[in-house]
């Protein structure tokens, strides 16, 4: 390290001659300097010298007896020390010095006029002082490149976080280190990590224009504090250990999402370069964090209830799903419980949603006491909910304990300063003996919970005759049969259009059945029916047929349209399916890339690793692929990143109510996380202007829904373009 004037100056004097040496150490004293001296007259000396410690600078004679001043510089360059070397001799000629200074030499003074000694020192000093300022900058460059590279691979905020004020902490060789991340909830930075030696634990949250903190968050900018326990905006009273500190922004777009902090327990001034090191640091990490923030944001709102904080029920199903698969492999039984408050809209009609919200909450709770495991407790939607057993469980203890349950929440809830009286309504279901699937076994517990509500019996245990639909389900069964080969079946289109242009860039095609005698069936009424018969495996490819023909037809007129088709989950396990679209794609004369199959979320990670197979065969076929519903299922982020999709459609359950809580953070956060993943992202039930405007906002590409059309014929539909292009 170099000396500077308040420093001790260590100079490693090659030199025959002992009182010369001296004289050097008396006239840089004259200078200022606070001198130590050694003297060396031998190449074995200077090698034992430069072993013992560093230097900050060697003065060495140019001729001696044995030893001269260029096999010296040649010995301290084979050792790669950047040393300053300056030579003072009496003999030497001009020729000679240069050669020596560019051999490395700072410069060379006569023994007979050391006036220009001090100078001398002061100038190599300075040289190296900036050599080794630019090496480091270059070492501190490829630091923060290492870390940008390591941070955008990470997900997770905590450990993304952590590696950048573990990184903060060795490029300033500094004690303390810290990240604040902005809350808009709370409205106060809350730190998010910090380094191992950081001597302010107890500050978590500071508030905007507290402390250093809080201040550069205010200002929006750098502050470099050297003596921070007199600086006027400190920390009061013991808060705060630091001695010295910078922080500086986090800065995304116009906004401040954060604090980097990096302070000392001791004082010291940082440097200008230690400043730019954090504060390109602070630039690199910001978005990734932001960006693990928006995907943590978006799994917690795909899973959880944001009134409650409850699982909602696509996490339900996977912990259903986990459930059944265990105690299907233990031979043995669990009971579901689904609950829902009688006449709950009169608590919202005369109370507000306010009280509502707050009961809703509390029958949360009472849920949780009754199962004693939050993640098997689950609502459902509205006043619905719904409650895993644990395994073992029969009819018998699945009746005591929904006795219990009906006790404990008939209850009174505080509304506001009344207690009210509200009666529960329960449906139980056993597994194996009530059903083997997660979507009967939840359809099967609500019949049970609509009969207990019907008879006031506060629960009832799921039985066959609660089926009321099952003879029309057969009927329709076979009359569904009979429609695929009488031509009953018809393809609807509903236009898709890019939010910025306006134009039609695509459309989904819905299948409808026109009953000669019932006339147009709801698909719900019909496609689910297909799916559970096994009917579904002869109208998926009949679809994919007539939606190739369709394309076909729009290009004839000019028009270079994307066309999306759903495929059930019974499509995806059947072996012949996808040599049956190789076939037909094949056949069409269409390119693969104009059709996207559609797929929901909640299949695809109904079986994960298969369907990954699958959709990976379809890349190879160059299909487009969407995952359809996104949001309502329990996909995992870091498995999504892995699938071969082109294309995340928001489910309309999110659009429609954007302006409910939480669900605009959701439709934008799934936005925004389709960016990251290099999504084509469609927003669903665009209903409204006003959807619509909020829609472009937030920079969906996509969008589809009402507002343009609701899904209409194939005439209509071309009539809707030309409109369209007029």
């Amino acid at each position: 390290m170099s000396a500077t004037l308040d420093q001790r100056l260590r100079v490693l004097s090659i030199e025959d001659d002992a009182p010369f040496s001296e004289l050097i150490r008396r006239k840089l004293e004259t200078e200022g300097f606070t001198v130590s001296v050694e003297r060396v007259q031998t190449r074995s000396a200077l090698e034992r010298c430069l072993d013992r410690q560093t230097w900050d600078i060697v003065i060495a004679d140019h001729n001696m007896p044995g030893f001269d001043s260029e096999e010296a510089l040649s010995t301290i360059k084979a050792r790669r020390l950047d040393v300053p070397f300056i030579i003072v001799s009496g003999h030497i000629g001009e020729d000679a010095a240069v050669a020596v200074m560019r051999a490395g030499a700072h410069d060379y003074v006569r023994k007979d006029d050391l006036s220009r000694l001090g100078v001398v020192v002061r100038s190599a000093l300075k040289n190296a002082a900036d050599r080794a300022a630019s090496v480091q900058r270059e070492r501190d460059l490829e630091a923060i490149h290492a870390v940008a590279f390591a941070a955008g691979s990470m997900l997770d905020t905590s450990r993304l976080a952590q590696f950048a004020v573990d990184r903060a902490s060795e490029l300033l060789r500094t004690d303390n280190a810290a990240l604040y991340w902005w809350n808009a909830e709370t409205r106060l930075l809350e730190r998010i990590a910090r380094n191992a030696n950081n001597a302010d634990r107890g500050i978590e949250r500071l508030a905007p224009a507290e402390g250093l903190v809080g201040t550069a968050f205010a200002r929006r900018e750098t502050i470099v504090v050297d003596d921070y326990p007199t600086w006027r905006n400190r920390l009061p009273g013991a808060r705060s250990a630091l001695a010295s500190a910078i922080a500086t922004p986090l800065v995304i777009g116009d906004r401040v999402t954060g604090i980097f902090l990096a302070g000392s327990l001791t004082p010291r001034r940082f440097t200008p370069d230690e400043v730019r090191v954090l504060t390109v640091l602070a630039a690199e990490v910001g978005p990734p964090i932001e960006t693990s923030h928006l995907v943590a944001a978006a799994r917690h709102a795909a899973e959880y209830d944001v009134l409650t904080g409850l699982p909602n029920r696509g996490l339900f199903g996977q912990r259903l799903q986990s459930q059944i698969e265990a105690c299907t492999a233990a031979a043995t039984t669990f009971g579901l419980l689904y609950a829902d408050l009688d006449d709950f809209r009169q608590i919202n009609d005369a109370f507000g949603y306010d009280s509502g919200n707050a009961v809703l909450r509390e029958l949360g709770v009472r849920l949780r006491r009754v199962s004693g495991v939050g993640d098997a407790v689950a609502r459902f939607g509205a006043d619905e909910f719904g409650m895993v057993f644990e395994a073992g469980t029969g009819v018998a203890e699945a009746r005591r304990a929904a006795e219990g349950a009906v006790a404990f929440l008939g209850e009174p809830f505080q509304v506001g300063p009344l207690r009210v009286h509200l009666n529960v309504s329960i449906g139980i279901v056993v597994f194996p003996e009530h059903g083997r699937e997660a979507e009967v076994l939840l359809r099967r517990a609500e019949l049970a919970m609509f009969a207990a509500k019907q008879t006031h019996t506060g629960y009832r245990i799921y039985s066959s005759d609660l089926d009321p639909q099952s003879q029309k389900r057969l009927a329709l069964t076979g009359e569904l049969r009979n429609a695929i080969g009488a031509n009953e079946l018809v393809l609807f289109y509903q236009p898709q259009v890019d939010c910025r242009s306006g134009s039609v860039v695509g459309a989904e095609a819905l299948l409808r059945w026109r009953h000669p005698e019932r006339g147009l069936v709801p698909p719900m009424d019909f496609i689910p029916l297909a799916e559970q018969t096994g009917l579904i495996l002869q109208i998926t490819p009949w679809v994919v047929e007539q939606a190739l023909q369709q394309l076909q037809s729009w290009r004839q007129m000019g028009l270079d349209l994307r066309l999306a088709v759903n495929v059930a989950m019974r499509n995806l396990h059947d072996p012949g399916f996808l040599g049956t679209i190789e076939r037909l794609i094949a056949g069409s004369g269409m390119t693969p890339r104009s059709l996207t199959l559609e797929i929901t979320e909640g299949t695809i990670m109904l079986e994960p690793q298969r369907t990954l197979a699958l959709l990976q065969r379809f890349r190879e076929l160059q299909l487009g692929v969407a995952i359809d519903d996104f949001g309502t299922g329990y996909s995992s982020l870091s498995y999504l990143s892995r699938l071969p999709v082109d294309e995340i459609k928001i489910d309309k359950s999110f659009v429609m109510t954007m302006a409910e809580v939480g669900n605009r953070a959701i439709v934008a956060a799934v936005i925004e996380m389709g960016r990251a993943f290099g999504l084509r992202v469609v927003a669903e039930g665009v209903k409204d202007k006003a959807t619509y405007e909020t829609i472009v906002a937030l920079q969906c590409p996509v969008a589809q829904g009402y507002y343009w059309s609701a899904p209409v014929p194939a005439g209509e539909f071309a009539d809707l373009l030309a409109r369209a292009r007029a």
